[in-house]
């Protein structure tokens, strides 16, 4: 920037009022001077009273500053530098706690049983609820590293007890698509662009395709019916650990 400020931080003769004020402001707002010491530059221009000023914060790099022994078309010289660019640091995450169907119980059960027989507790030192929440606290993250520790690995990982899907919702559905693809061509073929019909008679596509639809929907909500039927069954005293 044309600082019209003059200061020896920048490589000016001397330091007047206005560079002593700048001088405070960068100091104040942690800003640095990328302008490089008269004794390191290879070309000084001769007519330059060294009042611009390269500033730069605390997470830019900066290198190569000097002046352009080229013509400019002002009274300030060419300034060139290189902006330094790279990737920023990634935050490591921490793990998750992974979902309850996707543990080793078992080995659940063993670990924190383990982590809990080793944690001491002082409850002689226990004078205050801010005393009680830092021992929670302690055994919510027990708790929390014993799940991480026995999560199942991806390609093991157990189905949901919820699961309702069956091999003959599977034939349903494959069946429903082959009759939707001959429908969609029926209504190519014959430039039909709604599917809305304009009379009451249906053509045999549609007719096989709204029947497999029929069956498939009355397959797949029965298996959801009775898989959540299930599940309340099973959990209903159901250790979950």
């Amino acid at each position: 920037m044309d600082a019209n400020a003059k200061n020896k931080l920048w490589g000016s003769s001397r330091t007047d009022k206005k560079g002593v004020e700048l001088e405070h402001l960068i100091i104040k707002n942690n800003l640095n001077v990328a302008n490089v010491p008269n004794s390191k530059l290879e070309y000084i221009p001769s007519k330059t009273s060294k009042v611009d000023v390269t500033l730069y914060g605390e997470k830019v790099k900066i290198s190569g500053w000097k002046f352009l022994n080229t013509v400019s078309l002002s009274d300030h010289p060419y300034i060139h530098f290189e902006l330094m660019v790279g990737r920023p640091n990634r935050q490591q995450k921490e793990p998750k706690v992974p979902k309850l169907t996707n543990i080793d119980k078992s080995k659940l059960r063993s670990t924190l049983d383990s982590e809990l027989r080793n944690l001491k507790i002082n409850w002689d030192g226990l004078k205050s609820e801010a005393d009680l929440d830092g021992i929670v606290n302690n055994i919510t993250a027990i708790i929390g590293n014993c799940a991480i520790k026995s999560e199942l690995p991806r390609n093991k990982q157990s189905k949901s007890e919820l699961d309702f899907w069956t091999p003959e919702l599977d034939k349903l559905k494959a069946a429903m698509r082959t009759a939707k693809d001959k429908y969609d061509k029926f209504l190519k073929a014959n430039n039909i662009k709604d599917r809305k019909r304009t009379n009451k008679e249906c053509s045999p596509q549609e007719i096989n395709f709204r029947s497999a639809k029929r069956m498939y929907q009355k397959m797949l909500r029965k298996s959801k019916g009775k898989a959540f039927e299930n599940f309340c069954t099973i959990n209903m005293n159901k250790d979950l650990f």
